[in-house]
């Protein structure tokens, strides 16, 4: 994999491309884990059912990474960009 800086590598750890994530969701998962671990962003968690209009990666009670905008009780999740 080359030099990894050590938060590319703390991500390779925690999202890895295998059964609970998917290639495509797991790059993104590495890229808004390394995004947010520079810019110190913090998982926000939903208290309700709720729409945010904004595109997100959410992670569910069992750790599962999904992309969407719909959050339920209990999700974690990271605006990636506002849906206009």
């Amino acid at each position: 994999m080359g030099n990894l800086t050590r938060e590319e590598a703390l991500a390779a750890e925690r999202y890895p491309n295998g059964r609970s994530y998917c290639g495509g969701v797991s790059q993104i998962a590495r890229e808004a884990f390394i995004n947010g671990y520079r810019a110190a962003l913090t998982w926000n968690v939903a208290t309700k059912v709720d729409n945010k209009r904004a595109s997100l990666l959410i992670k569910n009670r069992y750790g599962f990474l999904r992309i969407g905008t719909f959050v339920e009780p209990g999700d974690s999740y990271i605006e990636i960009a506002s849906i206009k």
